[in-house]
């Protein structure tokens, strides 16, 4: 699918009716201090906003201006 205004809509709305079961995934894998997530290439970032406002405390890098530039 193509980098459009409506595609990544799309995918924000779809995140929307997916969160409480990724979110419910991701408090299963039990994320720690030390460990490291890669969302690579799925969407518009919504998977990391979740693990931002959900571990807070823990490092969570978003690199996703780094990768749009190439």
């Amino acid at each position: 699918m193509s980098r459009t205004s409506e595609e990544y809509e799309r995918l924000r709305r779809q995140s929307e009716l997916l969160e409480s079961i990724t979110g419910s995934v991701l408090n299963r894998v039990g994320l720690s201090t030390g460990m490291s997530c890669l969302d690579l290439g799925c969407g518009p970032g919504e998977v990391m906003r979740l693990l931002v406002s959900a571990w807070r405390q823990k490092a969570v890098e978003d690199r996703s201006q780094d990768t749009q530039s190439q």
